[in-house]
């Protein structure tokens, strides 16, 4: 798919050779985990790690979900809407987001 997209070799094969990596330190942490009879949580000195955008756990998403503007949003029929309804609409939550801030 990388070739048809037009990406160089080279960083394919780099790619590839990470994704080995990856892959044989899967391997290894389950036959660790397996000889410990416990079960792996994660790799602690894993080469390569990915990075967690949007954690349950995180104390600042959970505000974030109980703001008042985020509530309208979810609140809102957006299939239901005219076009200038939904700028309408868009331009008061832009007002009440720019008041929150001031605050």
């Amino acid at each position: 798919m990388a070739r048809l997209a037009g990406v160089p070799h080279k960083v394919t094969q780099r790619a590839n050779e990470i994704l080995h990596d990856i892959e044989n330190e899967s391997l290894m942490s389950g036959d660790q985990a397996k000889n410990s009879g416990k079960r792996a949580k994660g790799k602690t000195n894993a080469k390569y790690t990915q990075l967690i955008l949007f954690d349950s756990d995180d104390k600042n998403a959970s505000a974030s979900r109980s703001h008042p503007i985020i509530e309208e949003l979810n609140n809102m029929d957006v299939n239901g809407m005219t076009p200038l309804d939904a700028l309408n609409a868009l331009n008061e939550l832009k007002k009440k987001a720019k008041i929150s801030e001031d605050d």
